[in-house]
Protein backbone atom coordinates (compact mmCIF):
# COMPACT_ATOMS: atom_id res chain seq x y z
CA UNK A 1 0.00 0.00 0.00
CA UNK A 2 1.27 3.39 -0.76
CA UNK A 3 2.41 5.49 2.29
CA UNK A 4 0.83 8.93 2.29
CA UNK A 5 2.07 11.75 4.46
CA UNK A 6 -0.28 13.23 6.30
CA UNK A 7 -1.14 15.33 9.68
CA UNK A 8 -2.52 14.11 13.14
CA UNK A 9 -3.09 15.93 16.68
CA UNK A 10 -0.55 14.38 18.64
CA UNK A 11 -0.75 14.86 22.90
CA UNK A 12 3.27 16.52 22.76
CA UNK A 13 2.99 16.61 26.82
CA UNK A 14 2.75 12.93 27.21
CA UNK A 15 4.40 11.79 24.05
CA UNK A 16 7.33 14.05 25.08
CA UNK A 17 9.39 14.30 27.85
CA UNK A 18 9.43 17.75 30.14
CA UNK A 19 12.88 18.89 28.94
CA UNK A 20 11.50 17.87 25.14
CA UNK A 21 8.26 19.41 25.53
CA UNK A 22 8.08 23.37 24.17
CA UNK A 23 5.30 25.94 24.56
CA UNK A 24 2.63 24.94 21.80
CA UNK A 25 3.50 28.45 19.60
CA UNK A 26 6.37 26.51 18.59
CA UNK A 27 6.89 24.30 16.02
CA UNK A 28 9.85 21.47 16.65
CA UNK A 29 10.72 17.91 15.21
CA UNK A 30 10.98 14.84 16.88
CA UNK A 31 12.32 11.78 14.78
CA UNK A 32 10.59 11.47 11.32
CA UNK A 33 7.85 13.90 12.81
CA UNK A 34 7.24 17.45 12.08
CA UNK A 35 5.22 18.93 15.47
CA UNK A 36 2.93 22.25 14.28
CA UNK A 37 0.54 24.00 16.69
CA UNK A 38 -2.30 23.51 16.55
CA UNK A 39 -4.58 27.29 17.27
CA UNK A 40 -6.67 25.56 19.46
CA UNK A 41 -6.14 24.12 22.85
CA UNK A 42 -5.59 20.74 21.47
CA UNK A 43 -1.73 20.10 21.44
CA UNK A 44 -0.12 19.95 17.98
CA UNK A 45 -0.39 18.86 14.66
CA UNK A 46 2.17 15.67 13.85
CA UNK A 47 3.14 15.68 9.70
CA UNK A 48 3.96 12.27 9.39
CA UNK A 49 2.70 8.35 8.20
CA UNK A 50 -0.44 6.48 9.51
CA UNK A 51 -2.19 3.56 8.30
CA UNK A 52 -5.58 4.60 8.91
CA UNK A 53 -5.35 7.86 7.85
CA UNK A 54 -3.76 6.59 4.80
CA UNK A 55 -6.52 4.22 3.84
CA UNK A 56 -9.12 7.17 4.29
CA UNK A 57 -7.44 8.90 1.58
CA UNK A 58 -7.05 6.18 -0.67
CA UNK A 59 -10.37 5.12 -0.29
CA UNK A 60 -11.55 8.22 -0.64
CA UNK A 61 -10.93 7.98 -4.90
CA UNK A 62 -14.31 8.98 -6.28
CA UNK A 63 -16.13 9.24 -3.44
CA UNK A 64 -17.55 12.12 -1.07
CA UNK A 65 -15.78 12.53 2.05
CA UNK A 66 -16.16 14.44 4.84
CA UNK A 67 -12.36 15.68 7.11
CA UNK A 68 -14.45 16.39 10.80
CA UNK A 69 -11.78 18.38 12.56
CA UNK A 70 -9.81 19.25 9.06
CA UNK A 71 -7.02 21.08 11.29
CA UNK A 72 -4.38 22.14 8.19
CA UNK A 73 -5.66 20.45 5.43
CA UNK A 74 -3.50 17.55 5.21
CA UNK A 75 -5.69 15.17 5.13
CA UNK A 76 -8.10 16.86 2.69
CA UNK A 77 -5.37 17.44 0.19
CA UNK A 78 -4.08 13.86 0.86
CA UNK A 79 -7.94 12.59 -0.11
CA UNK A 80 -8.26 15.52 -3.23
CA UNK A 81 -4.45 14.06 -4.07
CA UNK A 82 -5.67 10.17 -4.23
CA UNK A 83 -8.88 11.73 -6.10
CA UNK A 84 -11.71 12.27 -4.16
CA UNK A 85 -14.79 13.96 -6.11
CA UNK A 86 -15.54 15.98 -2.61
CA UNK A 87 -14.53 16.48 0.54
CA UNK A 88 -16.35 18.37 3.41
CA UNK A 89 -13.76 19.92 5.73
CA UNK A 90 -15.16 21.01 8.80
CA UNK A 91 -13.19 22.59 11.82
CA UNK A 92 -14.40 25.20 14.44
CA UNK A 93 -11.59 27.43 14.24
CA UNK A 94 -11.48 29.97 11.84
CA UNK A 95 -8.09 29.88 11.08
CA UNK A 96 -7.84 26.42 10.52
CA UNK A 97 -10.61 26.98 8.11
CA UNK A 98 -7.88 29.30 6.47
CA UNK A 99 -5.21 27.20 6.37
CA UNK A 100 -7.02 24.30 4.98
CA UNK A 101 -8.56 26.81 2.31
CA UNK A 102 -4.65 27.74 1.02
CA UNK A 103 -3.54 24.17 1.55
CA UNK A 104 -5.95 23.06 -0.84
CA UNK A 105 -6.28 25.75 -2.95
CA UNK A 106 -5.18 23.78 -6.53
CA UNK A 107 -8.53 21.83 -5.59
CA UNK A 108 -11.09 24.34 -4.01
CA UNK A 109 -13.03 23.91 -6.44
CA UNK A 110 -13.28 19.88 -5.37
CA UNK A 111 -13.76 21.33 -1.50
CA UNK A 112 -16.59 22.73 0.33
CA UNK A 113 -15.68 24.84 3.88
CA UNK A 114 -17.46 24.77 7.02
CA UNK A 115 -16.80 27.11 10.04
CA UNK A 116 -18.55 25.30 12.75
CA UNK A 117 -18.82 22.91 15.03
CA UNK A 118 -18.81 18.96 14.23
CA UNK A 119 -21.76 18.61 17.01
CA UNK A 120 -23.51 21.60 15.02
CA UNK A 121 -23.36 20.76 11.07
CA UNK A 122 -25.88 18.06 9.48
CA UNK A 123 -25.32 16.80 6.19
CA UNK A 124 -27.95 15.02 4.15
CA UNK A 125 -28.95 11.24 5.16
CA UNK A 126 -27.04 8.88 3.04
CA UNK A 127 -24.83 11.78 1.02
CA UNK A 128 -21.30 10.35 1.71
CA UNK A 129 -18.92 7.72 1.37
CA UNK A 130 -16.11 7.81 3.92
CA UNK A 131 -15.84 10.29 7.47
CA UNK A 132 -12.72 10.55 9.17
CA UNK A 133 -12.39 11.57 12.88
CA UNK A 134 -8.67 12.18 13.92
CA UNK A 135 -8.43 13.67 17.14
CA UNK A 136 -11.49 14.95 17.28
CA UNK A 137 -13.54 12.57 19.59
CA UNK A 138 -11.05 12.80 23.05
CA UNK A 139 -11.98 16.55 23.23
CA UNK A 140 -15.72 15.84 23.34
CA UNK A 141 -17.73 13.79 26.58
CA UNK A 142 -18.39 10.29 26.36
CA UNK A 143 -22.28 11.22 25.54
CA UNK A 144 -21.53 13.79 22.75
CA UNK A 145 -19.08 11.36 21.07
CA UNK A 146 -22.21 8.83 20.87
CA UNK A 147 -24.54 11.46 20.02
CA UNK A 148 -22.13 12.84 17.10
CA UNK A 149 -21.22 8.98 15.64
CA UNK A 150 -24.91 7.68 15.52
CA UNK A 151 -25.77 11.43 14.02
CA UNK A 152 -22.90 11.40 11.29
CA UNK A 153 -23.72 7.62 10.69
CA UNK A 154 -26.96 8.91 9.30
CA UNK A 155 -24.62 10.87 6.11
CA UNK A 156 -23.28 8.15 5.14
CA UNK A 157 -24.41 6.18 2.63
CA UNK A 158 -24.77 2.02 2.87
CA UNK A 159 -21.59 0.63 2.70
CA UNK A 160 -19.64 3.75 4.20
CA UNK A 161 -16.62 3.82 6.35
CA UNK A 162 -15.87 5.96 9.47
CA UNK A 163 -12.02 5.92 9.91
CA UNK A 164 -10.91 7.07 13.66
CA UNK A 165 -7.76 7.69 15.14
CA UNK A 166 -8.38 9.22 18.66
CA UNK A 167 -6.34 9.01 22.00
CA UNK A 168 -5.54 5.22 23.62
CA UNK A 169 -5.22 4.27 27.15
CA UNK A 170 -2.53 2.55 25.66
CA UNK A 171 -0.10 4.80 25.69
CA UNK A 172 3.25 4.21 26.89
CA UNK A 173 3.69 7.21 29.47
CA UNK A 174 5.38 8.77 32.41
CA UNK A 175 4.06 7.94 36.03
CA UNK A 176 1.53 10.81 36.06
CA UNK A 177 -0.32 9.14 32.81
CA UNK A 178 -0.28 5.42 34.15
CA UNK A 179 -2.09 7.20 37.19
CA UNK A 180 -4.82 8.09 34.73
CA UNK A 181 -4.59 4.48 32.93
CA UNK A 182 -5.58 3.69 37.17
CA UNK A 183 -8.94 5.49 37.00
CA UNK A 184 -10.01 4.55 33.39
CA UNK A 185 -9.36 1.13 34.48
CA UNK A 186 -11.70 1.16 37.38
CA UNK A 187 -14.57 3.22 35.39
CA UNK A 188 -14.80 1.18 32.52
CA UNK A 189 -15.54 -1.87 34.49
CA UNK A 190 -18.96 0.03 35.34
CA UNK A 191 -19.53 1.28 31.74
CA UNK A 192 -17.94 -0.81 28.98
CA UNK A 193 -19.37 0.15 26.23
CA UNK A 194 -18.50 4.19 26.72
CA UNK A 195 -15.19 6.55 26.56
CA UNK A 196 -14.08 7.37 29.60
CA UNK A 197 -13.50 11.02 30.46
CA UNK A 198 -10.44 11.51 32.31
CA UNK A 199 -8.78 14.99 33.99
CA UNK A 200 -5.44 15.11 32.29
CA UNK A 201 -4.80 18.79 34.78
CA UNK A 202 -5.32 16.25 37.67
CA UNK A 203 -2.45 14.27 36.86
CA UNK A 204 -0.10 16.17 35.04
CA UNK A 205 0.14 19.58 35.68
CA UNK A 206 2.24 20.40 33.09
CA UNK A 207 -0.63 20.66 30.19
CA UNK A 208 -2.61 23.15 32.27
CA UNK A 209 -1.69 25.48 29.14
CA UNK A 210 -1.15 23.53 26.17
CA UNK A 211 -3.95 21.12 26.51
CA UNK A 212 -7.84 21.13 27.53
CA UNK A 213 -8.85 20.02 30.90
CA UNK A 214 -10.99 16.69 29.87
CA UNK A 215 -10.13 13.85 27.64
CA UNK A 216 -12.09 11.02 26.51
CA UNK A 217 -9.72 8.00 26.72
CA UNK A 218 -10.77 4.49 25.14
CA UNK A 219 -8.89 1.24 23.97
CA UNK A 220 -9.14 -1.07 20.74
CA UNK A 221 -11.28 -3.27 22.61
CA UNK A 222 -13.81 -1.05 24.37
CA UNK A 223 -13.95 0.96 20.75
CA UNK A 224 -14.49 -1.86 18.62
CA UNK A 225 -17.56 -2.88 20.98
CA UNK A 226 -18.99 0.55 21.53
CA UNK A 227 -19.00 0.32 17.15
CA UNK A 228 -20.29 -2.84 17.21
CA UNK A 229 -23.15 -1.41 19.36
CA UNK A 230 -23.78 1.56 17.59
CA UNK A 231 -24.70 -0.67 14.39
CA UNK A 232 -21.25 -0.81 12.48
CA UNK A 233 -19.21 -3.46 11.53
CA UNK A 234 -15.84 -3.37 12.61
CA UNK A 235 -13.06 -3.87 9.42
CA UNK A 236 -10.36 -2.90 12.05
CA UNK A 237 -9.45 -1.33 15.40
CA UNK A 238 -6.19 -1.64 16.71
CA UNK A 239 -3.11 0.69 18.69
CA UNK A 240 -0.79 2.60 16.66
CA UNK A 241 2.17 4.31 17.98
CA UNK A 242 2.83 8.18 16.47
CA UNK A 243 5.53 10.59 17.55
CA UNK A 244 7.86 8.95 20.44
CA UNK A 245 5.37 6.68 22.22
CA UNK A 246 1.88 8.00 21.88
CA UNK A 247 -0.41 5.27 21.10
CA UNK A 248 -3.60 6.29 19.56
CA UNK A 249 -6.40 3.82 19.24
CA UNK A 250 -7.26 3.63 15.23
CA UNK A 251 -10.58 2.21 13.80
CA UNK A 252 -12.46 1.44 10.56
CA UNK A 253 -16.01 0.28 10.47
CA UNK A 254 -18.41 0.05 7.77
CA UNK A 255 -22.41 1.08 7.82
CA UNK A 256 -23.86 -2.13 6.87
CA UNK A 257 -25.77 -2.27 3.60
Amino acid sequence: MKKIAIAMFCLASISLSAAEKPTNTQSFESGLHQFTPTDNKIGYFIHGPNDICNQWALFSKGKRVVDAGCGDGYWTLEALRQGAKKVFAIDKCQSHIHKTQETTKLYYTQVTYHHESIMDIDLPIDSVDAILFCHVLAYLSPAEIKELILNTKNWLKPGGKIFIVTTSINTEGNEQFNACKKEYEEKIVANPLSFVAINFHKYMEQTKNILPEWHSLTSPRSLSMMLQDWGFEVEACHDITIGIRSKFCGAIAVKPN
